[in-house]
């Protein structure tokens, strides 16, 4: 925000805005597990067609990124694909879905905070640096759960400015 004017009304509207995400993102999961046969409307097969719907969304950014910025950029949704095929992470939240009884979005969501925790507390930088793109992944999914399509953040405005913690 440096060179810009800093009006107090868009500093507090853009902290506003950086607090509720969290917020907003855990109410749906708490709706969701209240509510008497959600499990069912939003079980293992709607928990697949989120994944599907992922991967399709990310393979077309992919795409994108790398007719735009090249090889390297497109790697990181290389790499959120790949996790989207990942046996271990995905293969939980059906799990959790069976075992637990529980909705498809509170599956991700625990399944999410399992993965970030270890990935968080290994020593590898590179690895730690990981737990951003299980979060990225895991918000796609999750959105497409809830029914906006995966782009709830999307920027689509032309002259923009974006301001965010990570920007993968």
């Amino acid at each position: 925000l440096q060179g810009l004017q800093q009006s107090g009304n868009l500093l507090s509207t853009i902290e506003q805005i950086n607090q509720q995400r969290p917020v907003i993102a855990q109410q749906l999961i708490n709706q969701a597990s209240a509510l008497p046969g959600l499990q069912q409307t939003y079980g293992q097969s709607q928990l697949q067609n989120a994944l599907n719907d992922s991967k399709v969304q990310l393979q077309k950014i992919k795409a994108k990124a790398l007719a735009d910025m090249g090889a390297e950029k497109a790697a990181v949704f290389e790499a959120h694909i790949t996790l989207l095929d990942d046996p271990e992470f995905t293969g939980a939240m059906f799990a959790e879905i069976e075992s637990n009884n529980t909705n498809a979005m509170a599956a991700v969501q625990g399944v999410t905070d399992s993965f970030v925790m270890i990935f968080e507390s290994m020593e590898n930088a590179y690895m730690k640096e990981r737990a951003a793109d299980i979060k990225d992944v895991s918000k796609r999914i999750i959105s497409n759960l809830a029914g906006k399509g995966g782009d709830d953040f999307a920027v689509t405005e032309k002259d923009t400015v974006v301001v965010a913690h990570d920007l993968t």
